[in-house]
């Protein structure tokens, strides 16, 4: 058996981390040999909730009227759930909201939440651009099935979201855009300590093949940051391998920091980045 470290630049998750179990439970079988995870994370971000008042009138608010809301971060739904809490009777409104997410962990989040499992939608899509064309069929399909009004969509975001949604949802035939009021309902920013510790897996793993996972764009600008700031100079990064959650991410990283990553998850999930990582691997044993 082999180890392979995997640097993940994410805050593991509690209880159990979806990431770390996978991997583990995962090992890679490639040319005959084992390959067994050594899971290493390196906290990113450290999140902030916002403007809770302000999401607590609109979306439970008198004169609250959406088609539904876009939700496609864990952080956003947790903002979301700080301000449920604190109203007992909001059952109608958990079942008939329409919430449209980017994959499977927040989905579950979601319903987690109280939210009507029917009414959760977009699972499958994967990333923005793809929810963006699903949203754009299942919105408008609905209005023109009901003849009901274009209400706007309440997209729950960050201070640092992409564009990929809004102008999709914008850049379409007038009578086929989406309506869209956005709210920042958290900030992030790098922890102060991510530079030492990042610096410290990737010399704990000096000369091994090894990968890392980057499942944001300021995670990919702070990690290389540590890289060109010099931390790791004297190292040869031809066994160092980087994987992108996905195609947001990918598309930061070519386009800010020069780096095309070497493996893009087709799914953000554990699975999506565990299959992308083994199959670069296989193709390029079967190369050598």
């Amino acid at each position: 058996m082999s180890p392979l470290p995997i640097i993940f630049l994410k805050t593991k998750s509690s209880p159990t981390d979806p990431y770390d179990k996978y991997f583990a439970e995962n090992p890679l079988e490639i040319a005959g040999t084992t390959y067994n995870a050594e899971n290493i994370f390196v906290p990113v971000l450290q999140h902030q909730h916002i403007n809770l008042s302000q999401l607590e009138k609109l979306v439970l608010g008198q004169n609250s009227e959406y088609h539904g809301m876009i939700i496609t971060s864990q952080r956003a739904v947790e903002a979301l759930g700080a301000v449920l809490d604190k109203h007992r009777e909001t059952q109608e409104f958990l079942k008939i909201t329409k919430v449209y997410v980017v994959g499977p962990a927040t989905c579950t989040a979601v319903i987690n939440l109280g939210f009507s499992a029917s009414n959760v939608l977009g699972k499958e899509c994967g990333n923005g651009k793809v929810l963006s064309q699903f949203i754009l069929e299942d919105y408008n399909t609905c209005c023109e099935s009901a003849a009901t009004d274009r209400l706007p969509l309440l997209f729950l975001n960050n201070e640092k979201r992409g564009d990929i949604i809004p102008k999709s949802l914008s850049g379409v035939e007038e009578h086929r855009c989406v309506p869209l009021q956005e709210l920042v309902v958290y900030e992030t920013k790098v922890v102060n300590c991510f530079s030492e510790e990042f610096a410290k897996a990737m010399e704990a793993t000096k000369g091994q093949e090894r990968w890392v996972v980057v499942f944001s764009p300021t995670g990919a600008d702070a990690a290389w940051d540590v890289l060109r700031d010099g931390i790791n100079k004297e190292e040869d990064d031809s066994e160092t391998f980087w994987a992108s959650i996905g195609p947001t991410t990918e598309v930061h990283m070519i386009e800010k920091i020069g780096k095309r990553p070497d493996v893009v998850a087709a799914r953000p999930s554990p699975e999506g980045t565990w299959n992308g990582i083994r199959d670069f691997m296989l193709k390029k044993i079967e190369q050598n």
